[in-house]
């Protein structure tokens, strides 16, 4: 099953994202085969959240300082 680590912004959306303003952060948007890992070094501090396209109720908040 194919899954993505999408960031919430105004180009990537899902209705449950608790915000779409990432203005200055970091932009992702990869494709992970189930079970396979993403990495992401952030170059620019503050919070990130993400889904999954397919799936838009599996999502996640990161905080970077």
């Amino acid at each position: 099953m194919m899954h993505t680590v999408t960031i919430c912004d105004a180009n990537h959306s899902a209705s449950q994202c608790p915000a779409l303003d990432a203005t200055g952060l970091d932009s992702f948007d990869s494709q992970v085969a189930g079970g396979d890992m993403f990495s992401h070094t952030f170059t620019v501090a503050g919070t990130y959240y993400y889904y999954c396209r397919p799936h838009p109720w599996m999502q996640g908040e990161i905080i970077v300082h």
